[in-house]
């Protein structure tokens, strides 16, 4: 076979050295409940973003277990609303931010955060082999009335758009593969072609957003998942955990310096988080779990922290799989900058 492989859009290449399991955080959204203003409850919502870039997290999802989650079925709760919010904010390459994230009065003090530096969050003066973008403008390579799109120009947050031979929707976020190796070289420019070294555009090519994860290693963002109850926590969305983890001052004792404390094999993880009064209290107020007798017990850590150091616990339990070489997945040429952000 030569050391090749198809991937999920069908292309041969290096043999993958990605990541094959998937990590995805729950959080309660009453964690914000008792934030004294605005500003903190941005800083705590900031906190759990950064924890999940930390810990390479795929997915956050929200629970919504505030008093304040009343209505119909299909409502949230402000508290739930504005912590997707914020992760999702958070989340977002800076360059994608104006044409992706509507301004809203959640977002009031997001400036006070700080930013994510993920290796999906490049410097416009670094070329990484993948970006992300959304797609400005489509349009066919022929005139005429009968003339189908055919391509799409798409920001990447370089000082051109690229170009993919594909017609998306205006406005669709998309990570782009690019073609060129880098950034064009002086005297390049009157050798440009199809955007090629110095064109109007880069050539790249539209993949799943899961492909540097899975072909590079790479920690790729998260998405953010809305979930009205613990159950819909635990069982909705597109994924099937096979590892769930609970955590609580409640629970068993996780010590990681023990030889026989570990983690069973899994494919998709998923440990949840409670927040104010643990996570008893999404599990008491959900009506598809069985509601145990017994009193809340009294708060130790702060949610936000007790994210940060359970996952630090369990991190060391986790199967090796990202290298400090692929982690921006980055690839040197015509002056890109190779160092991580």
């Amino acid at each position: 076979m030569g050391g090749q492989q198809q991937n999920e859009n069908g292309d041969k290449g290096p043999p993958t050295r990605g990541v094959p399991f998937t990590v995805s955080l729950a959080v309660c959204s009453s964690m914000v409940d008792n934030a004294q203003s605005l500003e903190l409850a941005t800083m705590m919502a900031g906190q759990v973003a950064r924890c999940a870039g930390i810990f390479c997290a795929d997915e956050v999802v929200v629970i919504d277990d505030s008093p304040s989650s009343e209505g119909g079925e299909k409502t949230v709760s402000s508290h739930a609303a504005f912590l997707a919010r914020v992760l999702q904010y958070m989340e977002t390459p800076q360059y994608l931010r104006r044409s992706l994230i509507a301004q809203h009065p959640h977002l009031k003090h997001v400036g006070l955060l700080p930013p994510l530096n993920a290796p999906h969050h490049p410097r416009s003066t670094e070329w990484t082999k993948y970006r992300e973008g959304v797609v400005e403008r489509v349009a066919a390579s022929t005139s005429g009335a009968d003339a189908e799109p055919d391509h799409s120009l798409v920001n990447v947050g370089l000082d051109r758009p690229a170009k993919v031979h594909r017609a998306l929707s205006v406005g669709e976020r998309v990570t782009v593969r690019m073609k060129d190796k880098g950034f064009p070289k002086a005297g390049d420019e009157a050798a440009a072609g199809d955007g090629g070294g110095g064109g109007e555009w880069y050539r790249g090519k539209v993949v799943d957003s899961r492909e540097p994860r899975r072909r590079k290693g790479s920690f790729w963002g998260y998405s953010v998942r809305l979930a009205r109850t613990l159950s819909e926590a635990l069982e909705g969305g597109d994924r099937e955990y096979d590892l769930k983890i609970g955590t609580s001052e409640r629970g068993e004792v996780f010590d990681p310096t023990r030889p026989d404390c570990s983690l069973p094999e899994f494919s998709s993880l998923l440990v949840c988080f409670g927040a104010v009064e643990g996570l008893e209290r999404a599990y008491a107020g959900d009506p598809k779990l069985k509601s145990r007798e017994g009193g809340q017990g009294t708060r130790t850590i702060r949610a936000e922290e007790a994210i940060l150091v359970s996952m630090a616990l369990l991190s060391t339990k986790l199967p090796r799989f990202f290298s400090e070489n692929a982690v921006n997945a980055t690839v040197g040429g015509g002056g890109g900058n190779d160092a991580e952000e």
